[in-house]
């Protein structure tokens, strides 16, 4: 599933997915039939059985119906149209694109969807794996134009691009999109502590009967109270795991005693409590060197707790990204639908490689 921009996803029509707002463009673009109309949840948006003559007003029409429905919308297309408009979208927000350069594109987006198919990961939608093994067939890149009108009109929607190509932008000198990928990487710093935060109290909650955890953390089984809803409460050392202002506990016990991770706002002191837990858990339980660059990252979690960060602390952030290898480059898990992280690897490698001059087939309009 290629994401387009926010909330909007491009994706072969192999099995299309009725309860997602849609446009269905190619062999499937036909107009769903009435009775079925009050089963499915999904809206069909647009259809069509050809490329739309008007690819601006299409975009437009799709930014309208998101920005008003707040949903998630997918563009399903058939091989043909698949190609077709893969070309049309990139030529139009990669002014500078060459070939080449929409080749690599190609090349690490469908390894990206052969990654992810038949995991936790995967797309709703269900992809004939043996298409993309074949792959996609030959593009028309010279063939399909774009006017110098479209990109204008493409541009002046304003439209939420995806943060690999915000990346690239950043790297090559531009500043044009400095703003958005500000807020992309805050919001993604965010989320990628909440994630790790998450599954770390998670470990420890399902190991609290764990002789190992009980003796690197310092309590005992005595200290375990299994009936509660928060059963780390009161056990020593342990507090920053079981306070109710991080860990945003709803009213509703089907939530189990997980709660959710509430980074926005937090003490310097409270800050201070979850960097020093996490890093017990993996030193005095796992083993852990704690001094290795990989926990580094935790430096960082002052940012991720205030409302807004600076563009310095932004590029101090992409610089410990470019500087050390990570499994996801900050990019949440939870976001991988959202980010091509092959290509993220791509631009992080040319910006190591200071190849400003193939970053800039990347610049966006």
């Amino acid at each position: 599933m290629l994401h387009l921009f926010n909330k909007v996803y491009l994706e072969l029509d192999d099995k299309i997915e009725l309860n997602f707002d849609r446009v269905v463009i190619g062999r499937q673009g036909n107009q769903m039939a009435k009775n079925l109309t009050g089963l499915v949840q999904g809206e069909l948006v647009e259809h069509s059985l050809t490329f739309p003559t008007d690819f601006v007003n299409l975009i437009e029409t799709i930014k309208t119906h998101t920005d008003t429905s707040g949903k998630k919308l997918i563009v399903y297309t058939d091989l043909a149209n698949y190609r077709q408009f893969i070309v049309k979208w990139f030529k139009t927000i990669l002014p500078n694109l060459d070939e080449t350069t929409f080749d690599k594109i190609i090349e690490l987006t469908v390894f990206k969807e052969r990654v992810i198919n038949n995991t936790q990961l995967q797309t709703v939608s269900g992809v004939n794996m043996q298409q993309l093994w074949e792959g996609l067939g030959e593009f028309d890149f010279a063939g399909i134009t774009v006017t110098d009108e479209e990109r204008t009109s493409i541009k002046n929607l304003g439209l939420n691009l995806s943060y690999e190509y915000l990346l690239a932008d950043h790297f090559s000198g531009s500043t044009n999109y400095t703003s958005k990928l500000n807020t992309t990487v805050h919001l993604f710093l965010k989320r990628w502590f909440k994630e790790t935060f998450t599954d770390n109290r998670e470990m420890v909650l399902m190991n609290l009967n764990n002789k190992s955890f009980q003796d690197g953390l310092g309590y005992s089984q005595s200290d375990v109270d299994y009936s509660s809803t928060n059963p780390l409460s009161g056990i020593t050392g342990l507090e920053s795991y079981a306070d109710d202002e991080i860990w945003d506990k709803t009213t509703d016990l089907s939530s189990g005693v997980y709660g959710i991770c509430k980074l926005e706002g937090l003490s310097d002191t409270k800050i201070a409590g979850l960097r020093t837990l996490i890093k017990k858990v993996f030193a005095d339980v796992e083993g852990m060197e704690i001094n290795r660059t990989m926990f580094s990252i935790l430096d960082y979690l002052e940012l991720a707790a205030k409302e807004t960060i600076t563009d310095d602390e932004m590029n101090t952030v992409l610089d410990f990204v470019v500087a050390n290898p990570f499994d996801t480059a900050l990019v949440p898990k939870f976001d991988f639908q959202n980010v091509n992280y092959v290509i993220v690897n791509h631009i992080l490698n040319l910006k190591r490689d200071n190849d400003t001059t193939t970053l800039t087939k990347f610049r966006l309009l």
